[in-house]
């Protein structure tokens, strides 16, 4: 049996589950970065969804949109469609938790690009691609944008399976106000028939809760809980002191395990003190260790 004494639970979304946090936190926490870097590329990327919805309706929209994206694979049918907006998500999303706080971020770097929230599909459209390819093609040697695959041998892989067993993260938009993505609700059964269809396995909705009860804390000890407050996982995170010895550190401005990633020069001074308090409490768990009677 592995027993563990103390952590560092950096952007540790434990409240994420099914019950515990309104699925649509995590979308609108990750539309705080584009709506703090610029309201007019959040616009862009809000209305983009209708916008590639009326193109597409037709086959001549669908062959536009698959010569003017430089598309690998045409869009062919609904499907596409769907597959491409989830690429275009999937791709916000990783910006919002990834994006570093020093000057000149990527998501600075996409919205500059994205400026035609309100001068026509087409228009608009072209904005968003020319900000998407400072992802997808910043070398500029990419020769198309390949939406309808995902490496079969990246951590992501046993990440989506993960969440089709026991770690079910509810998740919602519902667009306008609160958020910059596409609405779309949250469904259980139609999640957990995706979940079988590719994996062969059904979740369980509140398994996390069950086994390891929700909310409560009141047993827990030597956790720090740190949450930069513009990762979209800080929804679910746990960002109050619960007790002397569970400790939430808060880093505004900030995004996803930077506290965890080597020093830099531009550092905010909040994730240098919050390296400094990690410091501190690991000195203190390693003293309390040498002196208790644990083998």
């Amino acid at each position: 049996m592995i027993i563990f004494f103390s952590a560092i639970a950096s952007s540790a979304p434990i409240w994420q589950f099914n019950g515990m946090t309104p699925c649509n936190n995590f979308y609108k926490v990750a539309s705080l970065s584009y709506r703090n870097k610029s309201a007019e590329c959040a616009a862009t990327i809000s209305n983009s969804w209708n916008a590639i919805n009326n193109i597409t309706k037709t086959e001549s929209g669908k062959l536009w949109l698959t010569k003017n994206w430089m598309l690998c694979q045409p869009l062919n049918n609904t499907d596409d469609v769907t597959q491409l907006k989830d690429w275009a998500a999937g791709m916000y999303e990783y910006l919002a938790m990834n994006d570093l706080p020093y000057p000149s971020s990527m998501i600075e770097k996409l919205c500059e690009q994205m400026t035609y929230h309100a001068l026509g599909d087409e228009n608009l459209l072209m904005s968003v691609f020319r900000g998407l390819s400072v992802l997808f093609n910043s070398t500029g040697e990419s020769e198309c944008l390949k939406y309808e695959t995902v490496n079969p041998e990246s951590t992501e892989r046993g990440w989506r399976y993960q969440t089709c067993t026991e770690m079910v993260f509810p998740d919602c938009a519902n667009g306008g106000e609160d958020d910059i993505f596409e609405p779309n609700p949250w469904d259980f059964e139609e999640y957990a028939q995706k979940c079988e269809k590719k994996y062969g396995v059904r979740p369980i909705a509140d398994a996390i809760e069950k086994q390891y009860g929700g909310r409560n804390l009141k047993t827990a000890s030597n956790i720090i809980f740190s949450n930069g407050l513009w990762d979209p996982f800080s929804s679910g995170g746990v960002l109050k002191n619960i007790s002397s010895t569970v400790q939430a550190l808060l880093m505004p401005k900030t995004t996803h395990q930077v506290d965890l990633l080597a020093s830099h020069p531009n550092d905010t001074l909040i994730v240098v003190q919050t390296r400094e308090a990690h410091k501190r409490w690991i000195k203190k768990w390693i003293d309390d260790y040498r002196l208790s009677d644990i083998p």
